[in-house]
């Protein structure tokens, strides 16, 4: 009798670690992921509308250092984002799993168009994991030199990345329209002309909110500068600036070059097969 069970609980055990596998990629899973997921962000939402500047070091920190300081220390409207990382982990294991299973069968079958429209399926599925692990690597792998002030025709040495900066122009056109008077004499969009340099050779480059310089794998950021509008303008100019050096960008790159790839290898065979 006593062996008759010992029998049973060995093949139950033997048989566990194959069916928390199957569950793991099952779609009705992933479907309740997403769902809590959006509940999740609904209630993120509602915290971002009072709460925005308490993310904002995560970008200079790093993922860890912020949750265990800012995070930490504000849990009633960063609860949100804590269990949306958990639900997102999550959710990358079921596609993982869901992906490796159905591969994992495909072998078998012989080559056909529905062969391709399931591989592209399963090429955006490892596109979106490669997205997710780049951004991870971001936030967790990432060296940050934050504010780093630069003045006019001042160079200075960043103790972090090493690299000389030496800002040799800047230029900061005030708004002249008329049909927006609150703006009237306010710096819009400054510009910038930075010289980057090391050992290993120099650049020249131009600075702004939305033209960072790049320079042997780092990336310079303009965070603020001054003066912003017209009461100071007789002042030194100067910017602030933020040094990056990301390792997961190449991966979140040929995450979503994948899915663009997958998706439209996907769309031309649907097309094709309507024909």
């Amino acid at each position: 009798m006593n062996t008759g069970q010992d029998r049973r609980h060995a093949a139950c055990a033997r048989a566990l670690p194959a069916t928390v596998w199957r569950t793991a990629g099952s779609g009705r899973v992933a479907a309740g992921l997403l769902f809590l997921l959006s509940l999740d962000l609904g209630a993120g939402y509602l915290s971002l509308r009072s709460r925005t500047t308490i993310f904002e070091p995560m970008n200079q920190v790093g993922l860890w250092s912020w949750m265990t300081s800012y995070g930490e220390a504000d849990l009633r409207h960063t609860a949100w984002f804590l269990v949306f990382l958990v639900l997102l982990g999550l959710l990358a294991v079921n596609t993982l799993a869901c992906t490796w299973q159905r591969l994992s069968r495909l072998p078998g079958q012989g080559p056909g168009q529905d062969l391709y429209r399931r591989l592209a399926i399963h090429g955006m599925h490892i596109g979106v994991l490669l997205l997710l692990c780049g951004y991870l690597a971001s936030y967790t792998l990432s060296t940050v030199s934050p504010s780093v002030i630069l003045v006019e025709e001042k160079a200075v040495t960043d103790p972090v990345s090493g690299l000389r900066l030496r800002l040799e122009k800047l230029r900061l056109p005030r708004f002249g329209g008329q049909r927006l008077p609150s703006f009237a004499g306010r710096v819009i969009r400054p510009e910038g002309c930075l010289l980057v340099s090391n050992e290993h050779g120099r650049r020249m480059a131009r600075l702004g909110f939305n033209s960072p310089v790049r320079f042997r794998g780092w990336t310079i950021f303009l965070q603020r500068f001054a003066p912003t509008g017209r009461s100071g303008m007789d002042g030194p100019g100067y910017v602030v600036v933020d040094l990056r050096r990301d390792p997961g960008v190449l991966l979140s790159l040929s995450g979503l070059a994948l899915v663009l790839a997958a998706m439209t290898a996907w769309s031309y065979l649907v097309l094709r097969t309507r024909r």
